[in-house]
Protein backbone atom coordinates (compact mmCIF):
# COMPACT_ATOMS: atom_id res chain seq x y z
CA UNK A 1 0.00 0.00 0.00
CA UNK A 2 2.87 2.31 0.82
CA UNK A 3 4.14 1.99 -2.96
CA UNK A 4 0.34 3.22 -4.06
CA UNK A 5 0.75 6.10 -1.99
CA UNK A 6 4.21 6.87 -3.57
CA UNK A 7 2.45 6.84 -6.75
CA UNK A 8 -0.26 8.69 -6.21
CA UNK A 9 1.98 11.76 -4.59
CA UNK A 10 4.04 11.33 -7.71
CA UNK A 11 1.49 12.28 -9.47
CA UNK A 12 -0.47 15.12 -7.48
CA UNK A 13 3.24 16.48 -7.49
CA UNK A 14 3.52 15.99 -11.45
CA UNK A 15 0.21 17.53 -12.30
CA UNK A 16 0.86 20.54 -9.52
CA UNK A 17 4.04 21.41 -11.70
CA UNK A 18 2.18 21.08 -14.92
CA UNK A 19 -0.64 23.65 -13.98
CA UNK A 20 2.66 26.00 -12.21
CA UNK A 21 3.79 25.41 -16.24
CA UNK A 22 7.56 23.85 -14.67
CA UNK A 23 9.55 20.47 -13.81
CA UNK A 24 9.88 18.90 -10.38
CA UNK A 25 12.99 17.21 -11.87
CA UNK A 26 16.01 19.12 -10.01
CA UNK A 27 18.90 19.75 -12.51
CA UNK A 28 21.65 19.52 -9.68
CA UNK A 29 23.67 16.73 -9.20
CA UNK A 30 25.35 16.33 -5.65
CA UNK A 31 27.04 12.69 -6.08
CA UNK A 32 28.81 11.06 -9.46
CA UNK A 33 26.75 8.67 -11.66
CA UNK A 34 28.26 5.70 -9.87
CA UNK A 35 27.01 6.83 -6.15
CA UNK A 36 23.28 6.75 -7.27
CA UNK A 37 20.74 4.15 -6.93
CA UNK A 38 22.86 1.91 -4.06
CA UNK A 39 23.94 2.10 -0.70
CA UNK A 40 25.62 5.67 0.07
CA UNK A 41 28.43 5.34 2.72
CA UNK A 42 28.28 7.87 5.61
CA UNK A 43 30.60 10.60 6.04
CA UNK A 44 31.87 9.96 9.80
CA UNK A 45 31.66 6.59 11.88
CA UNK A 46 28.34 7.05 13.81
CA UNK A 47 29.08 3.95 15.85
CA UNK A 48 32.21 5.73 17.54
CA UNK A 49 29.91 8.50 17.86
CA UNK A 50 27.35 6.55 19.85
CA UNK A 51 30.10 5.06 22.29
CA UNK A 52 31.05 9.05 23.03
CA UNK A 53 28.13 9.00 25.06
CA UNK A 54 30.07 9.58 28.38
CA UNK A 55 31.43 12.35 30.58
CA UNK A 56 30.46 15.85 29.43
CA UNK A 57 29.26 14.74 26.30
CA UNK A 58 26.68 12.44 28.35
CA UNK A 59 25.62 15.04 30.16
CA UNK A 60 25.07 17.94 27.64
CA UNK A 61 23.44 15.95 25.24
CA UNK A 62 21.18 14.01 27.93
CA UNK A 63 20.13 17.71 28.99
CA UNK A 64 19.35 18.83 25.68
CA UNK A 65 17.41 15.81 25.07
CA UNK A 66 15.24 15.95 28.24
CA UNK A 67 14.53 19.68 27.63
CA UNK A 68 13.94 19.41 24.49
CA UNK A 69 11.18 16.10 25.50
CA UNK A 70 9.58 18.17 27.96
CA UNK A 71 7.22 20.54 25.66
CA UNK A 72 4.17 19.04 24.43
CA UNK A 73 3.40 18.42 20.80
CA UNK A 74 -0.14 19.96 19.81
CA UNK A 75 -1.93 19.65 16.87
CA UNK A 76 -3.97 22.27 15.28
CA UNK A 77 -6.54 23.15 12.04
CA UNK A 78 -6.65 25.73 10.12
CA UNK A 79 -9.93 26.05 8.67
CA UNK A 80 -10.08 28.17 5.74
CA UNK A 81 -13.98 29.09 6.69
CA UNK A 82 -15.66 28.77 10.16
CA UNK A 83 -17.05 25.04 10.48
CA UNK A 84 -17.25 21.76 12.40
CA UNK A 85 -14.46 19.26 12.60
CA UNK A 86 -15.94 15.44 12.60
CA UNK A 87 -13.05 15.12 15.72
CA UNK A 88 -13.24 17.20 19.15
CA UNK A 89 -11.73 20.16 19.00
CA UNK A 90 -11.17 23.84 20.89
CA UNK A 91 -10.48 27.63 20.88
CA UNK A 92 -6.73 28.30 21.30
CA UNK A 93 -5.89 30.59 23.48
CA UNK A 94 -4.45 34.58 22.96
CA UNK A 95 -1.51 33.41 24.17
CA UNK A 96 -1.29 30.45 22.15
CA UNK A 97 -2.47 32.53 19.12
CA UNK A 98 0.47 35.17 19.47
CA UNK A 99 2.82 32.43 19.55
CA UNK A 100 1.59 30.69 16.27
CA UNK A 101 1.26 33.82 14.59
CA UNK A 102 5.29 34.97 16.38
CA UNK A 103 8.30 35.74 13.51
CA UNK A 104 9.24 32.67 15.13
CA UNK A 105 7.02 30.60 13.94
CA UNK A 106 7.12 31.51 10.59
CA UNK A 107 7.24 28.32 8.50
CA UNK A 108 3.45 27.85 9.58
CA UNK A 109 2.02 31.07 7.56
CA UNK A 110 1.35 28.75 4.81
CA UNK A 111 -1.45 27.41 7.29
CA UNK A 112 -2.38 30.71 8.87
CA UNK A 113 -2.59 32.94 6.32
CA UNK A 114 -5.43 31.62 4.61
CA UNK A 115 -7.06 30.53 8.01
CA UNK A 116 -10.34 31.98 8.83
CA UNK A 117 -9.90 30.48 12.58
CA UNK A 118 -7.37 28.36 14.60
CA UNK A 119 -8.32 25.53 16.49
CA UNK A 120 -6.73 22.73 18.77
CA UNK A 121 -7.57 19.96 17.39
CA UNK A 122 -8.06 17.10 21.11
CA UNK A 123 -8.77 13.91 19.26
CA UNK A 124 -7.08 11.99 15.79
CA UNK A 125 -5.27 9.34 15.03
CA UNK A 126 -2.50 10.79 15.00
CA UNK A 127 -2.36 12.16 19.03
CA UNK A 128 -2.96 8.16 19.01
CA UNK A 129 -0.20 7.46 17.53
CA UNK A 130 2.27 9.71 19.75
CA UNK A 131 0.70 8.58 22.73
CA UNK A 132 0.83 5.10 22.04
CA UNK A 133 4.00 4.70 19.81
CA UNK A 134 4.54 1.30 19.67
CA UNK A 135 4.15 -1.61 22.80
CA UNK A 136 8.14 -0.53 24.06
CA UNK A 137 7.76 3.33 24.12
CA UNK A 138 5.95 5.81 24.96
CA UNK A 139 6.08 9.58 23.54
CA UNK A 140 8.47 10.57 26.13
CA UNK A 141 10.90 8.12 25.38
CA UNK A 142 10.87 9.24 21.52
CA UNK A 143 11.30 12.58 21.65
CA UNK A 144 13.92 11.96 23.88
CA UNK A 145 15.69 9.41 21.72
CA UNK A 146 15.10 11.26 18.81
CA UNK A 147 16.74 14.32 19.73
CA UNK A 148 19.45 12.11 21.49
CA UNK A 149 20.75 10.03 18.51
CA UNK A 150 21.11 13.37 16.47
CA UNK A 151 23.25 15.43 19.67
CA UNK A 152 25.29 12.33 18.76
CA UNK A 153 25.02 11.36 14.93
CA UNK A 154 23.34 14.26 13.66
CA UNK A 155 20.64 11.73 12.63
CA UNK A 156 17.37 10.14 13.26
CA UNK A 157 15.26 7.54 11.57
CA UNK A 158 11.50 6.82 12.11
CA UNK A 159 10.14 3.55 10.88
CA UNK A 160 6.47 4.42 10.20
CA UNK A 161 4.24 1.22 10.25
CA UNK A 162 1.77 1.31 8.07
CA UNK A 163 -1.91 -0.22 8.21
CA UNK A 164 -3.85 -1.33 5.72
CA UNK A 165 -4.88 2.54 5.06
CA UNK A 166 -1.45 3.03 4.41
CA UNK A 167 -1.29 5.45 7.62
CA UNK A 168 1.04 4.95 10.23
CA UNK A 169 0.22 2.93 13.27
CA UNK A 170 3.46 2.68 15.06
CA UNK A 171 6.35 4.49 14.93
CA UNK A 172 10.06 2.65 15.62
CA UNK A 173 13.44 4.15 15.55
CA UNK A 174 15.71 2.78 13.50
CA UNK A 175 19.72 3.02 15.16
CA UNK A 176 21.44 5.28 13.23
CA UNK A 177 24.45 3.94 13.00
CA UNK A 178 22.73 1.07 11.22
CA UNK A 179 20.78 2.89 8.49
CA UNK A 180 21.94 3.75 4.84
CA UNK A 181 20.52 6.09 2.23
CA UNK A 182 20.15 4.78 -0.91
CA UNK A 183 20.35 8.42 -3.64
CA UNK A 184 18.29 9.05 -6.76
CA UNK A 185 19.39 11.16 -9.28
CA UNK A 186 15.40 11.80 -10.04
CA UNK A 187 14.41 11.80 -6.71
CA UNK A 188 16.90 12.57 -4.56
CA UNK A 189 16.49 9.73 -2.01
CA UNK A 190 14.86 6.94 -3.77
CA UNK A 191 14.61 4.55 -0.24
CA UNK A 192 16.93 3.34 2.74
CA UNK A 193 18.86 0.25 3.94
CA UNK A 194 18.84 -1.14 7.20
CA UNK A 195 21.52 -3.23 7.63
CA UNK A 196 22.49 -5.03 11.52
CA UNK A 197 24.78 -7.90 10.43
CA UNK A 198 24.37 -9.73 7.83
CA UNK A 199 20.54 -8.69 7.62
CA UNK A 200 19.45 -5.96 5.58
CA UNK A 201 15.94 -4.77 5.33
CA UNK A 202 15.11 -2.22 2.34
CA UNK A 203 12.42 0.25 2.89
CA UNK A 204 10.41 2.92 1.19
CA UNK A 205 11.27 6.76 1.54
CA UNK A 206 7.59 7.15 2.12
CA UNK A 207 8.34 4.68 5.40
CA UNK A 208 11.25 6.09 7.01
CA UNK A 209 11.26 9.83 8.23
CA UNK A 210 14.65 10.90 8.62
CA UNK A 211 15.63 14.01 10.87
CA UNK A 212 18.69 15.38 11.06
CA UNK A 213 21.07 18.25 11.78
CA UNK A 214 22.00 20.49 9.16
CA UNK A 215 25.66 19.84 7.12
CA UNK A 216 28.63 21.32 5.04
CA UNK A 217 30.12 17.89 4.36
CA UNK A 218 26.81 16.00 3.03
CA UNK A 219 23.41 16.80 1.78
CA UNK A 220 22.13 13.21 2.59
CA UNK A 221 23.59 12.49 6.42
CA UNK A 222 23.15 15.17 9.38
CA UNK A 223 26.28 16.09 11.55
CA UNK A 224 26.26 16.38 14.83
CA UNK A 225 27.59 18.69 17.74
CA UNK A 226 30.17 16.16 19.06
CA UNK A 227 31.76 15.96 15.37
CA UNK A 228 33.06 19.24 15.35
CA UNK A 229 34.64 19.04 18.47
CA UNK A 230 35.89 15.67 18.20
CA UNK A 231 39.83 17.01 19.48
CA UNK A 232 37.99 18.49 22.91
CA UNK A 233 36.41 15.22 23.33
CA UNK A 234 39.84 13.20 22.73
CA UNK A 235 41.55 15.43 24.99
CA UNK A 236 39.14 14.78 27.72
CA UNK A 237 39.43 10.93 27.50
CA UNK A 238 42.87 11.33 27.68
CA UNK A 239 42.60 13.51 30.97
CA UNK A 240 40.31 11.15 32.76
CA UNK A 241 42.92 7.97 31.48
CA UNK A 242 45.32 9.90 33.04
CA UNK A 243 44.07 10.41 36.05
CA UNK A 244 42.42 7.14 36.73
CA UNK A 245 46.23 5.56 36.21
CA UNK A 246 47.43 8.13 38.81
CA UNK A 247 45.37 7.22 40.89
CA UNK A 248 46.12 3.33 39.97
CA UNK A 249 50.08 4.09 40.79
CA UNK A 250 50.30 3.27 37.08
CA UNK A 251 51.24 6.29 34.93
CA UNK A 252 54.29 7.20 36.94
CA UNK A 253 56.22 6.20 40.54
CA UNK A 254 55.16 8.58 43.22
CA UNK A 255 58.35 8.43 44.49
CA UNK A 256 62.10 6.23 44.52
CA UNK A 257 63.56 4.01 46.77
CA UNK A 258 67.24 4.07 46.82
CA UNK A 259 69.50 2.36 48.80
CA UNK A 260 73.71 2.56 49.10
CA UNK A 261 74.30 -1.25 49.50
CA UNK A 262 74.02 -3.51 46.10
CA UNK A 263 69.93 -5.59 46.04
CA UNK A 264 69.72 -8.98 44.50
CA UNK A 265 66.67 -9.72 42.16
CA UNK A 266 64.81 -11.51 44.17
CA UNK A 267 65.62 -9.07 47.69
CA UNK A 268 64.40 -6.33 44.84
CA UNK A 269 61.14 -8.12 43.69
CA UNK A 270 60.06 -8.80 47.41
CA UNK A 271 60.22 -5.52 48.40
CA UNK A 272 58.49 -4.06 45.86
CA UNK A 273 55.36 -6.52 45.90
CA UNK A 274 55.35 -5.84 49.66
CA UNK A 275 55.80 -1.88 48.95
CA UNK A 276 53.16 -1.94 46.13
CA UNK A 277 50.62 -4.30 48.76
CA UNK A 278 50.89 -1.69 51.57
CA UNK A 279 51.25 1.75 49.86
CA UNK A 280 49.92 1.39 45.95
CA UNK A 281 46.48 1.88 45.24
CA UNK A 282 43.89 5.54 45.66
CA UNK A 283 42.60 3.69 48.71
CA UNK A 284 46.03 4.09 50.63
CA UNK A 285 47.14 6.82 50.06
CA UNK A 286 48.46 8.99 53.36
CA UNK A 287 50.03 6.09 55.36
CA UNK A 288 53.20 6.84 56.46
CA UNK A 289 56.15 4.38 55.25
CA UNK A 290 58.65 3.14 57.29
CA UNK A 291 61.87 2.26 55.93
CA UNK A 292 64.82 -0.44 57.25
CA UNK A 293 67.41 -1.89 55.61
CA UNK A 294 69.17 1.73 54.50
CA UNK A 295 66.62 2.20 52.28
CA UNK A 296 65.98 5.94 51.32
CA UNK A 297 62.54 7.63 49.91
CA UNK A 298 62.58 9.96 47.14
CA UNK A 299 59.33 11.91 46.20
CA UNK A 300 58.91 12.49 42.36
CA UNK A 301 57.20 15.90 41.90
CA UNK A 302 55.16 17.02 38.96
CA UNK A 303 56.76 19.85 36.61
CA UNK A 304 53.93 22.83 36.15
CA UNK A 305 54.15 21.73 32.63
CA UNK A 306 52.51 18.00 33.65
CA UNK A 307 49.71 19.96 35.97
CA UNK A 308 48.80 22.27 33.01
CA UNK A 309 46.20 20.24 32.09
CA UNK A 310 44.28 20.41 35.33
CA UNK A 311 43.15 24.23 33.95
CA UNK A 312 42.64 22.38 30.22
CA UNK A 313 39.96 20.86 31.64
CA UNK A 314 37.53 23.83 31.81
CA UNK A 315 38.46 24.71 28.69
CA UNK A 316 37.45 21.10 26.84
CA UNK A 317 34.68 21.34 29.24
CA UNK A 318 33.24 24.72 28.45
CA UNK A 319 33.91 23.92 24.15
CA UNK A 320 31.58 20.95 24.37
CA UNK A 321 29.33 22.61 26.05
CA UNK A 322 28.97 25.33 23.97
CA UNK A 323 28.93 22.94 21.21
CA UNK A 324 25.83 21.73 22.51
CA UNK A 325 24.33 25.03 22.70
CA UNK A 326 24.92 25.58 26.82
CA UNK A 327 27.18 27.91 28.72
CA UNK A 328 28.84 26.68 31.53
CA UNK A 329 26.48 28.99 33.74
CA UNK A 330 23.65 26.20 33.81
CA UNK A 331 26.32 24.17 35.54
CA UNK A 332 27.51 26.88 38.18
CA UNK A 333 26.48 25.63 41.47
CA UNK A 334 27.56 29.57 42.84
CA UNK A 335 25.19 31.12 40.26
CA UNK A 336 22.68 33.67 41.63
CA UNK A 337 19.03 33.56 40.54
CA UNK A 338 19.31 36.39 38.13
CA UNK A 339 22.69 34.40 36.09
CA UNK A 340 21.04 31.03 36.24
CA UNK A 341 17.80 32.33 34.69
CA UNK A 342 19.37 33.99 32.32
CA UNK A 343 21.37 31.20 31.50
CA UNK A 344 18.16 29.20 31.39
CA UNK A 345 16.75 32.12 29.12
CA UNK A 346 19.11 31.81 26.24
CA UNK A 347 19.89 28.39 26.43
CA UNK A 348 15.90 27.67 25.61
CA UNK A 349 15.62 30.33 22.89
CA UNK A 350 18.74 29.87 21.15
CA UNK A 351 19.47 25.75 21.28
CA UNK A 352 16.06 24.04 22.27
CA UNK A 353 13.72 26.14 20.03
CA UNK A 354 15.56 25.53 16.98
CA UNK A 355 15.52 22.10 17.72
CA UNK A 356 11.68 21.91 18.12
CA UNK A 357 11.13 24.24 14.88
CA UNK A 358 13.29 21.16 12.77
CA UNK A 359 11.38 18.48 14.65
CA UNK A 360 7.47 19.97 13.80
CA UNK A 361 8.39 21.09 10.38
CA UNK A 362 9.48 17.47 9.63
CA UNK A 363 6.38 16.52 11.13
CA UNK A 364 4.52 18.78 9.13
CA UNK A 365 5.99 18.02 5.77
CA UNK A 366 6.16 14.72 5.33
CA UNK A 367 3.60 12.56 8.22
CA UNK A 368 0.22 14.96 8.58
CA UNK A 369 -0.27 15.45 4.93
CA UNK A 370 -1.39 11.78 4.97
CA UNK A 371 -4.29 12.57 7.27
CA UNK A 372 -5.14 16.21 6.02
CA UNK A 373 -3.91 19.30 4.53
CA UNK A 374 -5.52 21.97 7.14
CA UNK A 375 -3.31 19.64 9.93
CA UNK A 376 -0.30 21.24 11.51
CA UNK A 377 1.86 20.77 14.81
CA UNK A 378 3.61 22.77 17.08
CA UNK A 379 5.77 21.92 20.34
CA UNK A 380 4.74 24.42 22.57
CA UNK A 381 6.53 27.73 23.66
CA UNK A 382 9.72 26.90 25.43
CA UNK A 383 11.41 30.24 25.86
CA UNK A 384 10.94 31.42 29.86
CA UNK A 385 8.94 34.68 30.10
CA UNK A 386 10.66 37.38 31.84
CA UNK A 387 8.58 36.61 35.32
CA UNK A 388 9.57 40.05 36.93
CA UNK A 389 8.29 41.98 33.81
CA UNK A 390 5.09 40.37 33.37
CA UNK A 391 4.33 40.60 37.31
CA UNK A 392 4.95 44.71 36.89
CA UNK A 393 3.10 44.44 33.85
CA UNK A 394 0.11 43.18 35.36
CA UNK A 395 0.93 45.47 38.17
CA UNK A 396 0.73 48.88 36.25
CA UNK A 397 -1.94 48.18 33.68
CA UNK A 398 -4.17 46.07 36.26
CA UNK A 399 -7.88 47.71 35.07
CA UNK A 400 -6.41 50.40 32.82
CA UNK A 401 -5.77 48.51 29.42
CA UNK A 402 -5.64 44.58 31.30
CA UNK A 403 -9.00 43.32 32.73
CA UNK A 404 -9.06 41.58 35.76
CA UNK A 405 -10.60 38.48 34.30
CA UNK A 406 -7.75 38.79 31.75
CA UNK A 407 -4.98 37.97 34.27
CA UNK A 408 -7.84 35.45 35.74
CA UNK A 409 -7.80 33.48 32.66
CA UNK A 410 -3.57 33.04 32.48
CA UNK A 411 -4.10 31.83 35.50
CA UNK A 412 -6.46 28.98 34.83
CA UNK A 413 -9.04 30.61 37.19
CA UNK A 414 -12.64 31.06 36.40
CA UNK A 415 -14.22 35.10 36.00
CA UNK A 416 -15.53 36.97 38.07
CA UNK A 417 -18.20 39.44 37.74
CA UNK A 418 -17.17 42.69 36.73
CA UNK A 419 -13.95 41.43 36.16
CA UNK A 420 -13.71 42.99 32.39
CA UNK A 421 -14.22 46.57 33.30
CA UNK A 422 -11.58 49.09 32.38
CA UNK A 423 -10.95 52.24 34.78
CA UNK A 424 -9.11 55.63 33.96
CA UNK A 425 -5.88 54.43 35.48
CA UNK A 426 -5.34 57.92 37.45
CA UNK A 427 -8.55 57.24 39.71
CA UNK A 428 -9.41 54.07 38.76
CA UNK A 429 -12.69 54.65 37.85
CA UNK A 430 -15.27 53.66 35.38
CA UNK A 431 -14.93 54.80 31.59
CA UNK A 432 -17.45 56.92 31.07
CA UNK A 433 -17.95 58.45 34.41
CA UNK A 434 -17.59 61.73 36.12
CA UNK A 435 -18.24 61.00 39.48
CA UNK A 436 -18.23 64.42 41.45
CA UNK A 437 -15.31 65.78 43.54
CA UNK A 438 -16.14 65.19 46.64
CA UNK A 439 -16.82 61.38 45.92
CA UNK A 440 -13.44 60.45 44.23
CA UNK A 441 -11.62 59.45 47.46
CA UNK A 442 -14.51 57.44 48.11
CA UNK A 443 -14.85 55.34 45.44
CA UNK A 444 -10.92 54.94 45.15
CA UNK A 445 -10.74 53.40 47.92
CA UNK A 446 -14.09 51.15 46.83
CA UNK A 447 -12.72 50.19 43.86
CA UNK A 448 -9.19 49.52 44.96
CA UNK A 449 -10.40 47.08 47.58
CA UNK A 450 -12.60 45.61 44.81
CA UNK A 451 -9.55 44.89 42.87
CA UNK A 452 -7.56 43.48 45.41
CA UNK A 453 -10.65 41.09 46.37
CA UNK A 454 -10.93 39.59 42.88
CA UNK A 455 -7.36 39.16 42.06
CA UNK A 456 -7.28 37.17 45.25
CA UNK A 457 -10.75 35.12 44.64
Amino acid sequence: MVTNISTITNIINAIKAMARGGTTQNRLQYLPDWYYERELASPENYTSLLNAYKSWVYVCASRNAVSFASFPLRLYVAKPAKSKMLVETRPISKETKKFLYSKEMGHLDRYLRKAVEVEEVLEHPFIELMKNVNPFMNEFELKEMTCLNQELTGNNYWYLLPNNMGLPIQIWIAPPDKMKIIPSKEEFIKGYIYKNGLNEVAFDKLEIIHFKYPSPISVYYGMSPISAVTHAYNINENMNRYENSLFSNMARPEGLLSSDSPINKEELERMSTQWNQRYGGANKVGKTPILTGGLKYQPITFSPRELSFLSGRKVTKEEIANAYGQSVALFDKDANRANSDAAIYMFMKDSISPRHRRYEQKINEQILPRYDERLFCAVENCVPEDREFKQQVRTDGVNTYITVNEIRQEEGKEDVEGGDQLYVSSLLMPLGTIPEERELEELSKKIAQRVKEKLHA
